[in-house]
């Protein structure tokens, strides 16, 4: 069984990451909360049931996607929740029909910002890239451009496989850790 200070150790060290997640879903800081607070159950009721942590081959993607389907669960219980009488249901539905033409319009405009944020994010990165080391920026473009397989690019650019993912994993901790605010505040917008 994981000992308590394991998972204290883990709680330390995710819950602000399990918090983003489950706000990023619910959009409100006390559901958000409440989801995190859920989880967080889960991972001790599931760490009871396991011999050691390794036995997590990564705690935090389990974290995430635990994280991810509580927040999904909890807003479905929610919707259902809510009663809305027979009588102000019409109201209701003029009322969303409104609300979702008004939200049409900013949606839409907020959606364009986004895309051209995202495009020059992504178009600096690459640049960025380049400038660093073209086999990076080569073995990037193959791998996410072309939409072909790391061994088939691996294969073209004349290394072996494992040197490929290397270098791959060497390009994609030096975009964190240099572009890793501007990818942050990609997801305030």
């Amino acid at each position: 069984m994981i000992e308590g200070h394991e998972i204290k150790k883990i709680y330390d060290e995710y819950k602000q990451v399990v918090f983003k997640v489950a706000y990023k879903y619910s959009r409100n800081s006390e559901v958000a909360n409440d989801i995190a607070h859920d989880v967080f159950v889960l991972f001790m009721q599931d760490a009871k049931q396991r011999k050691s942590i390794e036995e997590y081959t990564n705690i935090k993607a389990w974290l995430t996607v635990t994280t991810r389907n509580t927040a999904y669960n909890y807003l479905v219980k929610m919707k259902h929740e809510i009663y809305i009488s027979e009588e102000s249901e019409k109201t209701l539905e003029m009322y969303i029909d409104e609300k979702a033409q008004e939200a049409s319009a900013e949606s839409r405009c907020l959606n364009e910002l986004r895309h051209k944020k995202h495009k020059s994010v992504h178009d600096n990165v690459l640049a960025g890239v380049l400038k660093k080391n073209e086999r990076w920026y080569q073995a990037i473009m193959l791998t996410y451009d072309t939409e072909i397989t790391q061994i088939e690019a691996a294969e073209i650019m004349g290394m072996s496989t494992q040197a490929f993912y290397t270098m791959l994993h060497r390009a994609k901790v030096w975009i964190r850790k240099k572009y890793g605010i501007e990818y942050e505040e990609l997801d305030e917008i």
